[in-house]
């Protein structure tokens, strides 16, 4: 996918922006491949880079949902965890 095809989904579902966004960074940073791992706080995400996983900064969660970066909509911003 060229990097003009990416910035052409800016019509398609949140999901598909970030998904899509990961993938063209990891290409542009040379990984030669990602791994996705969902954890309890959130997304993890790493790139394999001459042979080495190196994580990137995870996306906030609402970034699959097309909520703000701030936060879940209704979000009270009080955790749950006890």
């Amino acid at each position: 996918m060229a990097a003009h095809d990416v910035q052409a989904t800016t019509t398609q579902q949140p999901v598909v922006q970030l998904v899509n966004r990961l993938l063209l960074d990891a290409v542009n940073a040379g990984a030669s491949d990602v791994h996705f791992e969902a954890q309890e706080q959130g997304l993890r995400v790493r790139y394999r880079i001459d042979g080495v996983l190196q994580e990137v900064p995870s996306p906030p969660a609402s970034a699959a949902r097309g909520g703000s970066p701030c936060g879940p909509r209704g979000s009270t911003g009080r955790s749950t965890r006890r």
